[in-house]
C-alpha cells in the first residue's frame, strides 16, 4: 500500500496479519461504501518495528483484534502508536479476547464493537459501517445510481408474473449497507410465487467439510434458513416465505445418493429446476454482488459461479452453474469455497 498522498481525511486499519483473509473483505466493502481508508498489505512488515506512515498521517484508526493481534508485532506496534498519540480508535472485535491483563484492557477505555453480539458476518459489518466515529471519513457522494437506492421493501403484487423482478428483505451488496434484495419471479401458481435471487449475494461452500452430505445434512442449507432467513427479512417479511417440500431430485446425468426430501423455506435450485425455470444457458448467467465478490466469489466476464442443491457425480461434490450458464452436472467440490449463493423460496402472494 502506498503512502497515502491525498488531502482528504481517512481511516487506518490495522490488524494482525493472520486475520487477513476475515478483515480485507470487509475493508474492500468499506471502499465500495465511499470510506476512505488506508491499511498495511506487506506481510513482511510483521517483521518490522518502524511505524506505517499512512498510520503517521491518520487521523482515526479501526483496530481489528482478535487473539492473533496479541502475537502480532504490526497489530500490537500500531495500537501501542495509537496510545502514546492520542489518536482517534474504534475497536473491532473479531474474537473477544481477556480484558483483565495487558492489550485487552488497555483496549478497554475505547469505543467497540464486537461480533460476537451480532448475528451474523454481514450484521457485523453493518455495524462498523454504521459506526457515528467513522462517518467523517466516508466520502460525500457514490458514484453509482444503485448508491442511491432508499432502504425500503417493495411489497410483491398479487399480480406478478414470471419474469418480474420484486424487492423484498435487504442484504449487505454493493455499497457497505443493506441495499432491498431483488427477486425474479420463476413460476406462478395458486397466489404462490416461486422467486431466485437477481444476483450472487454471498459466498459460502455447499459443506463446510469435504464430505459425504446430501442437501439435507450440508451446511449451506442450515446456513439459509437460519443466519440468512434471520438477517435478510423482517419478522413481518419471513410471514411471507412458505415452508416447503423440497424434493430430492436425482442429478440426470448420474446415479448420486441426492437424500432424503426436506421441509425449507429458503433452498437452492436443483438440475431439473434450474433446467425448466431458466430457457438456455444465456438466462442461467448471473452477476455477483460486491459483496460476494468480496468474500472470493469467482467471477469471469462480470458473471459468477452459482450452487445448485443436486448433488454431482460423487457424494462430495454439488452441481452449479458456470459463469457462461451451463449446468455442470460433475459438480464442485463440496467445501469450494468460490461459488456464489443464489437463494429460492416459493411466497405468498395474498399475505
Amino acid at each position: 500500500m502506498s503512502i497515502h498522498q491525498g488531502k482528504e481525511k481517512y481511516i487506518f486499519v490495522s490488524y494482525a496479519p493472520t486475520d487477513s483473509e476475515k478483515v480485507l473483505p470487509m475493508i474492500t466493502i468499506m471502499e465500495l461504501a465511499g470510506f476512505c481508508v488506508r491499511y498495511h498489505t506487506n506481510t513482511e512488515e510483521e517483521y518490522s518495528f518502524s511505524v506505517d506512515k499512512n498510520l503517521e498521517n491518520s487521523e482515526m484508526v479501526l483496530a481489528f483484534v482478535s487473539p492473533n493481534t496479541i502475537d502480532s508485532i504490526t497489530a500490537k506496534k500500531e495500537i501501542n502508536y495509537v496510545l502514546q498519540n492520542q489518536r482517534k480508535m474504534l475497536v473491532a472485535y473479531l474474537e473477544n479476547i481477556n480484558s483483565q491483563y495487558g492489550l485487552g484492557k488497555q483496549l478497554n477505555v475505547w469505543e467497540s464493537l464486537r461480533r460476537s453480539q451480532c448475528a451474523t458476518e454481514s450484521g457485523f459489518l453493518c455495524e462498523i459501517l454504521k459506526a457515528p466515529t467513522l462517518q467523517e471519513y466516508k466520502k460525500s457522494v457514490v458514484s453509482s445510481e444503485k448508491a442511491q437506492v432508499p432502504m425500503v421493501t417493495a411489497a410483491p403484487s398479487q399480480q406478478c408474473k414470471v419474469g418480474d423482478i420484486i424487492k423484498l428483505g435487504s442484504y449487505v451488496q454493493d455499497y457497505g449497507w443493506e441495499d432491498p434484495i431483488e427477486w425474479q419471479v420463476l413460476d406462478v401458481k395458486d397466489r404462490k410465487a416461486l422467486v431466485i435471487s437477481k444476483y450472487g449475494l454471498d459466498c459460502k461452500p455447499y459443506n463446510t467439510g469435504c464430505e459425504y452430505v446430501t442437501w439435507e445434512t450440508c451446511t449451506l442449507r442450515k446456513w439459509l434458513n437460519n443466519d440468512f432467513l434471520k438477517s435478510a427479512f423482517l419478522e413481518s417479511e419471513r410471514t411471507r416465505i412458505l415452508s416447503v417440500r423440497v424434493p430430492a431430485d436425482k442429478n440426470p446425468k448420474y446415479s448420486t445418493n441426492p437424500g432424503n426430501v426436506t421441509q425449507d423455506k429458503i433452498f437452492l435450485l436443483s438440475i431439473p429446476e434450474a433446467q425448466k425455470y431458466f430457457g438456455n444457458d444465456e438466462e442461467r448467467k448471473c452477476k455477483p454482488t460486491a459483496f460476494a465478490v468480496a468474500n472470493k466469489a469467482y467471477v469471469n466476464n462480470g458473471n459468477c459461479w452459482w450452487w445448485l442443491r443436486s448433488l454431482g457425480g460423487y457424494q462430495t461434490c454439488a452441481a452449479g452453474v458456470n459463469v457462461g450458464g451451463s449446468i455442470y452436472a460433475t459438480g464442485y467440490s463440496v467445501n469450494h469455497d468460490d461459488n456464489a449463493v443464489r437463494p429460492a423460496f416459493w411466497m405468498n402472494l395474498n399475505a
